[in-house]
């Protein structure tokens, strides 16, 4: 996730406890019922925007890539065989 040298397992296991808050019961004696939040839904946060983007960003640059390799690969077999 960016270069914090942590394993994906890991990783994960963080990001799902991300945003867990513990919830205590009206009593008044602190007894926990349970945890709100976090779970693996922030796994999939986002992942709309993300594939949009991803998506948006392939269709732009795939056109300058092939471009580019068909330039590269035309120069090379021209000087290849000159």
């Amino acid at each position: 996730d960016g270069g914090n040298r942590e394993g994906v397992w890991s990783t994960m296991k963080k990001i799902m406890r991300e945003g867990e808050i513990d919830t205590y019961g009206s009593d008044g004696e602190g007894q926990a019922m349970g945890k709100t939040g976090g779970g693996v839904q922030n796994l999939y946060a986002g992942w709309l925007e993300r594939t949009a983007y991803f998506g948006i960003g392939r269709a732009w640059l795939d056109p300058i890539r092939v471009i580019g390799y068909l330039g590269i690969r035309d120069t090379v077999l021209l000087q290849w065989f000159q």
